[in-house]
């Protein structure tokens, strides 16, 4: 986790499944307590994102929206971004 001006960047490793996902959850929902005006969520570390991965990123955007902080997933792999799209999450991918 860093803090730069008004962004808070979480970096995300590895993969995001039924077995961290709740950690992840948690973790991004006190960035987005501390962030001013975005969280920006890392992604070029994660190979696999799971259905309870899915659900984190949609609790987080969620919660994001009622705060008024904008949350950006970032340099997704390939296929994550393709799971994240079909899921919903496309509108928090930058392109």
């Amino acid at each position: 986790v860093a803090e730069q001006d008004d962004i808070v960047t979480v970096v995300v490793h590895g993969e995001v499944d039924r077995d961290n996902a709740e950690r992840l959850r948690i973790g991004l929902r006190h960035a987005v307590g501390r962030a001013v005006r975005t969280v920006v969520a890392d992604l070029r570390d994660v190979a696999l994102v799971d259905a309870a991965g899915i659900a984190a990123f949609a609790d987080v955007a969620s919660a994001a929206s009622v705060a008024g902080v904008q949350l950006r997933l970032t340099g997704a792999q390939p296929y994550v971004a393709k799971v994240m799209a079909v899921s919903g999450l496309r509108e928090l991918m930058d392109a």
